[in-house]
């Protein structure tokens, strides 16, 4: 996951759940249970690219999508379908989106 994520899954998990779910996620982060990527200046100058040609998801959204296609990777998990849905990645026809 990248790193850009990190700080929005906290806040979900903690609002949503609760803070004994936002703890969990942190152990898990500790404990390697997660993968973190690194953004690149690379990554982030594609963020730009896809803001430009995609306002509408936001810089978060924006570096999901850049270290995916860096990546080589086709499949995300994400509860906010509307904006990851809409965008043509530069390495598949498509992402595929989970849950």
């Amino acid at each position: 996951m990248p790193v850009t994520i990190v700080p929005a899954v906290a806040y979900l998990l903690a609002t949503r759940p609760g803070p004994e779910a936002e703890r969990s996620f942190d152990a898990a982060l500790v404990a390697g249970e997660l993968g973190l990527e690194p953004v690149t200046r690379a990554d982030v100058e594609q963020c730009r690219t896809l803001l430009d040609e995609y306002p509408q998801i936001g810089f978060v959204d924006a570096s999901v999508v850049a270290v995916m296609e860096r990546r080589r990777l086709r499949v995300v998990a994400t509860t906010d379908r509307r904006h990851v849905a809409v965008v043509q990645p530069r390495h598949v026809s498509a992402l595929g989106l989970v849950p």
